[in-house]
């Protein structure tokens, strides 16, 4: 069944709107007048280039032919650049049949696809750019009647507006882009949701703080909070940033969210008029900040979660560092008898005897808090997977090498994991000589701390 001039007219919007190929739009838009290729024209005035939009593809070869030769010859160029926006004209205004029929770009260029006959109109001919829509019909279709002008006449206002509404939607899809880019580099965590709450974008600091412990989740792809208690103050700032006109933009919505493990964020929201136009689909945009409030050091921060004294938590991070309970004592000034109390409550705290899993738990948590989230890696260790663990593939471990890897960070002796495996001790110390050659490290505490601050694999 053919189409309408309101299906051509629509899909013509929908196009602009990114929901359909403009290769479809533009076949409908020549069918409607027997066309048998269609294509949108857009020549750079100044550079005199061409690009093109077309119902079908565009042989390389063949467009590089018209760009080197046939551009400068077209009779067509020249007469289309004295229209004005929206005025149809056809060949019968460029010369009679059987001059055309001569001129080199009818006889050798357009003859290879019988491409006898055309109808046009520009869509835009300003002094830099001229933008023509343009359907090239065939010997057997024949002149251009009265009819198919009419036809051209009712699409071309809706073609000029579509044209623009795609070209503004791009430049505005550009400027997302580059935006989200920038978002990425942010170390606060950054939302964009629709004004229904569904979100559309979480830089990587956005993304921790939606893992476990965190202040955010995304049931089924809606920001909400974790809190039961704020969750009608967050969704009421959503809708009140929806309701925000363009005029009020600079108008923030803000409000103080807390996470399970007692961090809190200062979590503010404010529209975007522009449209946030990803995967083919056009929102109005909510930005949503989470900073956090008065972070803790690493030291006061183990000294809550582990129950440390700030002498501890200050040895703890010094051995996760590399340092010797003797250098420790003696940058410090204090009495070796001293670090070596706190070095037995540091490790009657962290119920082990073992040094080697005292440093490794104390630098699982200083680096989760340096990253403000439990970090995946981590839980891929201790869940058996070590195979997945980024650093296996970076340093080039085997699979029994990697195995070792996971069990002495998640605190484990070279002992343990002999008779856990019910291997020899030398076959695993071996092993452990093999890591530190990929490594490039020469004692556990720094292979340990290699390993945790590998960078993350990326997906």
């Amino acid at each position: 069944m053919p189409d309408t001039p309101s299906d051509i007219v629509a899909a013509l919007y929908r196009a602009a709107a990114g929901s359909l190929p403009w290769a479809e739009a533009l076949k409908r838009v020549g069918d409607s007048v027997g066309g048998a290729f269609t294509l949108i024209g857009i020549v750079d005035k100044v550079a005199q280039r061409t690009n093109s939009i077309t119902s079908e593809p565009f042989d390389p070869e063949r467009r590089e032919r018209y760009r080197g030769r046939y551009f400068a010859l077209n009779p067509r160029v020249a007469h289309s650049a004295r229209q004005p926006v929206g005025k149809v004209f056809y060949e019968a205004a460029i010369a009679p049949d059987r001059e055309l029929a001569r001129h080199p770009y009818y006889a050798e260029y357009l003859a290879q696809r019988d491409f006898t006959h055309f109808i046009s109109a520009n869509l835009e001919n300003g002094p830099t750019r001229r933008v023509n829509l343009s359907v090239q019909r065939t010997r057997r279709f024949g002149h251009v009647d009265k009819h198919d002008v009419k036809t051209i006449e009712a699409i071309i206002p809706h073609a000029i507006a579509a044209f623009e509404l795609w070209e503004t939607l791009q430049k505005v899809s550009m400027q997302t882009l580059m935006m989200l880019d920038a978002f990425e580099m942010l170390e606060a965590g950054v939302f964009v949701v629709d004004d229904g709450g569904a979100l559309i974008f979480a830089n990587e600091a956005g993304s921790a703080l939606l893992a476990a412990e965190g202040p955010f989740t995304s049931a089924s792809g809606v920001l909400g909070v974790t809190d039961a208690r704020q969750r009608d103050g967050f969704a009421q700032m959503i809708a009140a940033a929806h309701s925000e006109s363009t005029a009020n933009v600079g108008s923030v919505g803000r409000m103080t969210l807390s996470a399970e493990d007692g961090r809190r964020f200062s979590v503010a929201a404010r529209p975007m008029p522009e449209m946030i136009a990803l995967e083919g689909a056009s929102r109005t945009g909510i930005l949503i900040t989470a900073e956090r409030l008065q972070p803790m050091s690493t030291a006061d921060e183990l000294q809550r979660l582990l129950g440390l004294t700030a002498g501890e938590a200050a040895l703890a991070l010094a051995l996760a560092d590399g340092a010797k309970p003797s250098d420790y004592a003696r940058e410090r000034g204090i009495g070796g008898e001293t670090v070596r109390v706190q070095l037995a409550a540091l490790r009657s705290k962290l119920a082990t005897s073992e040094h080697g899993r005292a440093v490794s738990t104390v630098l699982r948590h200083a680096q989760r808090l340096q990253n403000g989230f439990t970090n995946p890696r981590f839980l891929a260790v201790r869940t058996g997977a070590p195979a997945d663990a980024p650093w296996a593939e970076q340093y080039g471990l085997t699979p029994a090498e990697a195995r070792l890897a996971a069990f002495l960070l998640d605190g484990g002796t070279t002992a343990g994991y002999a008779a856990e495996r019910g291997l020899s001790l030398h076959t695993v110390r071996n092993q452990l000589r093999s890591i530190y050659a990929k490594t490039n490290t020469n004692r556990q505490v720094s292979l340990l701390q290699l390993l945790l601050r590998a960078p993350r694999k990326k997906h």
